[in-house]
């Protein structure tokens, strides 16, 4: 086994070579799922991750590159390592006259960018009723509200599509959502800009409620609908990255105030939702107040919470007890 601090010569060229492999051909090699959408391809194991070519984006942390990039990441290999691993050469001197090897070498067309969108539009919205008020419990006033803002719709797969709109009104990216339970499937609609999140915006909001996903959203205007909800703004990243919340405050300048609604993984190994709540109340201390909200319990269907979510008023971080602003 080779030690960590041993010396591994490599060329450019084969560091070149080794950026410019074709992900989704390496990803299959070892044995990977992925699924083609459009021009791009979903990672299985890890469905907020997009892959284009020799370049990915995972959409859940921000984290982009090329291909060596995406074998530290994900693979946790050092940057020798993983060049070899991409060239599929495992030995550790080369023939430096040699021209590199010519391995899973993506073609130049794999990066034409690719105009974007939106779905063909299903005649009914059947499906999309089914799964969010059956399935995921959201309540049907808040389901018409989001139809009619043309905020969500159903394609012709039968996903549900969530509109993403910049401070203009103009659609700027979309993710869309399978509605069949036994088999779950998320992606991103092709040549979409990953930085716009999906949103309803209210223009003169001082406070904004941020979340990982876009039915954790509704979710949580289900249970205060019954408030006047609509006087504040919502904002779901799609994932953890600070992109769409970054472009979200430089669109809508009267925020003041910001309440992040993340996961609270207390049952796995890394409660990645709220250490981001954390990280991002650090990143985002210029505003006059950041607030911090756990999600403590999740709806299963078939369990009588018709809520889906149960959020604590008030929580320890650090040394500081930080309140939660309530809808009033």
């Amino acid at each position: 086994m080779r030690s960590h601090s041993e010396y591994i010569p490599l060329t450019q060229d084969q560091i070149a070579l080794a950026q410019h492999t074709d992900i989704v051909e390496y990803l299959r090699e070892r044995g990977e799922k992925v699924q083609k959408e459009g021009n791009h391809y979903i990672w299985k194991k890890h469905d907020s991750c997009v892959i284009h070519g020799y370049k990915w984006y995972q959409n859940s942390t921000g984290k982009h590159g090329a291909a060596v990039a995406f074998v530290q990441n994900f693979f946790h290999k050092s940057f020798p390592h993983a060049v070899l691993e991409l060239i599929g050469n495992r030995q550790i001197t080369f023939d430096l006259a040699a021209p590199p090897p010519t391995k899973r070498e993506s073609k130049p067309t794999d990066m034409i960018p690719v105009a974007f969108c939106l779905p063909p539009a299903a005649p009914d919205n059947r499906r999309l009723y089914a799964y969010l008020t059956h399935t995921r419990s959201i309540a049907h006033e808040i389901v018409n509200t989001f139809i009619d803002e043309h905020l969500i719709y159903q394609d012709k797969q039968g996903n549900i599509v969530f509109v993403c709109y910049d401070c203009f009104g103009r659609v700027k990216s979309a993710h869309k959502r399978g509605t069949n339970s036994a088999q779950r499937y998320r992606g991103f609609v092709t040549g979409g800009e990953f930085n716009c999140g999906f949103s309803y915006a209210n223009d003169n909001a001082t406070v904004l409620y941020v979340f990982e996903a876009p039915i954790d959203l509704m979710s949580f205007l289900t249970l205060h609908r019954h408030k006047p909800w609509h006087r504040a703004s919502y904002l779901s990243l799609g994932g953890l990255s600070e992109d769409p919340l970054r472009r979200f405050l430089k669109e809508h300048k009267s925020i003041q105030r910001i309440a992040f609604c993340f996961d609270n993984d207390i049952n796995k190994p890394e409660n990645r939702g709220q250490e981001a709540a954390k990280r991002f109340m650090r990143q985002f201390s210029g505003k006059s107040s950041y607030f911090f909200m756990p999600r403590i319990s999740v709806f299963h269907p078939g369990s009588t919470s018709r809520t889906g979510f149960a959020f604590s008023r008030r929580v320890v971080v650090g040394k500081s007890v930080v309140t939660f602003p309530s809808i009033s």
